[in-house]
């Protein structure tokens, strides 16, 4: 299964590489990347991709190929025709003018600088560009000493140099002074920028714009993109690249990649109070080998699947992922339209790795701190922490049978091996008076007040629990709780239960997931309250722009109406349902997502 290709992010750059106004803007640029990484479609695969000119220690990157062939899809991916959706558009197009007004109230040119580039960013999110970090040893691999990580970001500008225009000089448009010194690299006159405090680089070669956080990444880049031919040597034609994520010539907008070998930890500045080598030697992150994946539209599905490649044997970081499993238990509780998301953990191995690597992070004063907790807790329960998780059997599961409206009423289950062993250990995690506990055959029910009670909140919040033979199950309704459980055991003689796992669109979503798995997840998009969704959000943005200006001393702005006159339900019209799920093998963990 080969999963990786090139992928590329035309957006901005990181907060250490750039000034604070234009780490703003950046900002607004992410926001869109993210938006159309939701809403495109498939490029196929370029032949003169961004990643054959990386360099070989190149460690990890996101390479986005660009939008230039949506024609091919536009018509029938339902995400893409979401986007396109005349509704829509304008629904974006205020949030955007929404965004740069408030950056007008105080800072007009960084206001205008942003909003020239909302302008554009979709215009130049049709070209490749890559972004990614260089790790150089400084004196051979041998010698577990690097130069500071270079961060690096590339843009195939043909044909959009007024983007060019816009990112070369985005200090001065911000109102931010900058100073600017040439530097020759070869044949080309680069350029270093000073503001603030920060330093970057940048240089264009060809119809490349280049900029970096260090010169010595920009010496490596530049000679690479100036050559008419990609190099003999680069990073997709290491031998350290898994084939698992190499180029595959399928088609994707967007591919991720991580290489964790070549970030060499023990260049990491030492600190007295937590060493970040130790911790990353007794994490076993070593056994981590690679982190690939890839966005990709079909003309009707949306997807995203990858895999961590390493160790998934006892010991290993990745042992924190359970076994996979046919069936998942807590499907019993959820009705037949709800949310469902749930996933199989090793609670017990999770607690190991971390306890032993920040053990081994810690000074000996410290560390010795935290043994003694953990002889108190071992105390307390009447077990070892390890043994008192090693109760909860792996299934970690939220259940949301209304996905907008009222989040509170989310269901919560894990399952669980012997009970009566577990029921002291949570009167030991919520004691006193705020826990009130009662049996009814099988199931205890245990209610958690979250608040004492007062004249304006006579009921105060409270979480419901109950504890059976082989689930925890909570909520903060309590009717939610009593349905779950009736679902969990129908009555003798009663209509047929309402529940997920019988439901024809599940099962038909379901089918395109491995049969066993150790996480899935699902949502039926009709079930959305898409208005009240965007009513809420409208609502929250006001309220914290009034508390700022309340908090300033200033006139609250006037209030936005975001969402005026906007049909949420055209979201359901092209949006049916999400599955997703992942699942191991020795070889590592795999995942895999659809939208449609």
């Amino acid at each position: 299964m080969k999963l990786l290709k090139r992928t590329n992010v035309a957006t901005g750059v990181p907060a250490t590489l750039q000034r604070r106004v234009f780490h703003t803007t950046a900002c607004v640029c992410a926001l869109f990347v993210a938006a159309l990484a939701l809403f495109s479609a498939p490029v196929f695969a370029q032949s003169n991709s961004l990643v054959d000119r990386l360099p070989a220690d190149t460690w990890a990157y996101i390479n986005w190929h660009g939008t230039s062939s949506l024609n091919s899809v536009s018509g029938t991916n339902s995400v893409l025709r979401l986007w396109s959706d005349p509704s829509f558009a304008s629904l974006r197009t205020r949030l955007v003018s929404h965004i740069t007004q408030g950056s007008n109230q105080t800072n007009p040119q960084a206001a205008a600088m942003a909003q020239m580039l909302a302008n554009e960013v979709l215009s130049a999110l049709e070209n490749p560009a890559v972004v990614g970090f260089l790790n150089r040893p400084a004196g051979g691999l041998a010698s577990g000493k690097s130069n500071p990580i270079g961060f690096f970001f590339v843009f195939d500008a043909t044909g959009k140099q007024d983007i060019v225009n816009l990112l070369r000089h985005r200090q001065e448009m911000s109102g931010v002074p900058a100073i600017r010194t040439p530097l020759p690299v070869g044949d080309v006159t680069a350029e270093k920028v000073e503001s603030n405090g920060n330093v970057s680089y940048d240089a264009q070669v060809g119809n490349y714009f280049i900029s970096t956080d260090t010169f010595a990444a920009l010496m490596e880049l530049v000679p690479r993109f100036s050559s008419s031919q990609p190099p003999a040597t680069s990073f997709d034609k290491a031998p350290d690249v898994p084939s698992a994520c190499r180029n595959d010539g399928q088609p994707s907008i967007a591919d991720l990649f991580v290489l964790p070998s070549r970030l060499h930890m023990a260049s990491a500045p030492p600190s007295p109070d937590f060493d970040i080598h130790a911790f990353a030697t007794s994490l076993h992150l070593d056994r981590i080998h690679a982190v690939c994946g890839r966005m990709s539209f079909g003309e009707q599905v949306t997807r995203w699947h990858g895999v961590i490649l390493g160790d998934t044997s006892q010991g290993s970081v990745l042992d924190i992922f359970g076994d996979n499993q046919d069936s998942f238990a807590t499907l019993a509780l959820a009705p037949s339209v709800s949310s469902f998301q749930s996933s199989v953990l090793n609670f017990a191995a999770f607690y190991n790795s971390v306890f032993n690597a920040v053990t081994a992070a810690l000074p000996a004063n410290r560390s010795a701190i935290v043994m003694a907790m953990t002889t108190f807790l071992s105390s307390s329960w009447g077990m070892p922490p390890d043994q008192a998780l090693g109760l909860f059997t792996g299934e970690v599961t939220s259940i949301r049978p209304d996905p907008v409206v009222n989040p509170s009423d989310t269901l919560y289950a894990l399952t669980i091996r012997n009970p009566e062993k577990l029921l002291p250990i949570l009167q030991h995690a919520f004691p006193g008076e705020r826990a009130s506990a009662k049996q009814l055959g099988d199931t205890t029910y245990i209610t958690l007040a979250l608040g004492a009670p007062s004249a304006s909140t006579p009921d105060p919040p409270a979480l419901y629990m109950a504890l059976t033979p082989t689930m925890l199950i909570a909520s903060h309704q309590r009717e939610r709780l009593n349905e779950a459980l009736a679902r969990l055991h129908p009555a003798s003689g009663s209509a047929p239960v309402d529940v997920i796992s019988r439901n024809p669109d599940f099962l038909k979503a379901r089918a395109v997931l491995p049969a066993k798995l150790d996480s899935l997840s699902y949502t039926n998009f009709a079930r959305y309250n898409w208005q009240k969704l965007f009513a809420d959000l409208e609502k929250n943005i006001n309220e914290q722009a009034q508390a700022a200006a309340k908090a300033a001393n200033k006139q609250p702005p006037p209030s936005f109406d975001w969402i005026q006159g906007f049909d949420a339900s055209v979201i359901s019209r092209y949006l049916h349902f999400s599955v997703g799920g992942a699942w191991k093998d020795s070889s590592g963990i795999y995942f895999d997502s659809y939208i449609q």
